[in-house]
Parts: C-alpha cells; sequence; structure tokens
C-alpha cells in the first residue's frame, strides 16, 4: 500500500497552516507599521506656557515620555519576538513540505519501477 495519501493529506494540511501563518504575519507587520506611525501621538498634545506649566507639568510631562513609551517599546519587543516565531514556524512548514514532496516523488518511483 502507499503512503502517498497519508503524505499529500499532511502535505495539505501543511499548507494550509503555513497559509494562516503567512496571514498572520502579514498582519502583525501592518500592526507594528501602525504602532510605529501612531507612537509619536502619546505625546501630544506638547504642554507650552499657554497651556500648562511648572513643576507639576514637567513631572507629567516626564510620566508622559517614560510610561506610554515604555509600553510602545515592549509591545514592539514583543511583536518582533513573535514575528520571529512566526518566520521559524513557516520555515520548518516549508521545509517539511518540500521534505514529503520529495517522499512522494520517491513513492512514485517506487511504483513505477514495480508496475516495470
Amino acid at each position: 500500500m502507499s503512503a502517498i495519501p497519508l503524505i499529500n493529506l499532511q502535505l495539505s494540511r501543511n499548507q494550509e497552516d503555513l497559509e494562516r501563518l503567512k496571514k498572520s504575519k502579514k498582519e502583525l507587520l501592518e500592526s507594528k507599521h501602525a504602532l510605529a506611525e501612531k507612537e509619536h501621538l502619546c505625546l501630544h498634545p506638547a504642554l507650552s506656557a499657554s497651556t500648562w506649566q511648572g513643576q507639576l507639568a514637567k513631572q507629567f510631562q516626564t510620566v508622559r515620555k517614560n510610561e506610554p513609551l515604555e509600553s510602545y517599546k515592549a509591545t514592539e519587543k514583543q511583536i518582533n519576538t513573535d514575528l520571529k516565531l512566526l518566520d521559524g514556524k513557516i520555515s520548518q512548514l516549508t521545509s517539511e513540505n518540500t521534505q514529503m514532496e520529495k517522499a512522494i516523488q520517491t513513492e512514485i518511483v517506487k511504483m513505477r519501477k514495480k508496475e516495470v
């Protein structure tokens, strides 16, 4: 009995997983870019002598610069980690698919030799 149907089934599942992972990576990259574009907004509106000034304004400005920016940096770091994980899994599935395609070809060659 040939292993081709089982390998084809696994190949099909891997291909579906691969497509989902690629879509997820694309969406994650889009989110990363959107986050980067909006990072500057956490420091708006700017404080001026006509809006708010003094020691409390300085403290507020310090908190505003540190906390949101730290959150942005932490989020960016997590996104980068997730992108590396996605790339690793995509690479793994691609490699597995290549191996399965070779296994199918090997099975086909064996079947043809038996026919002769």
